[in-house]
């Protein structure tokens, strides 16, 4: 396999990776919030969602990487933005 079909597969493997993370962001910005709710110490799920958002950003860093090796990459689909932080 030549190197554009394996940034192809790298690329692919990110973007599925960073989809997984959104959701994993959404789930985890909910529980923090129940718990929020309920009066409880929400400090370990705030940290647990401020890792997923972190993770999220070097993922993004490295699929941008990626594109700015492979000019022909739709800039539409790497131009990703970090998932809003929930209020709280």
């Amino acid at each position: 396999m030549n190197r554009d079909g394996l940034s192809k597969i790298r690329r692919t493997e990110l973007l599925a990776r960073l989809a997984r993370l959104e959701q994993m962001i959404s789930e985890q910005a909910d529980r923090a919030d129940f718990i929020r709710k309920k009066g409880w110490n929400a400090a370990t799920a705030d940290r647990r969602l401020e890792l997923l958002v972190d993770s999220h950003k070097l993922y993004v860093s490295v699929l941008a990487h990626l594109s700015d090796e492979n000019p022909g990459v739709d800039r539409a689909r790497t131009g990703r933005t970090d998932p809003p932080l929930p209020s709280g």
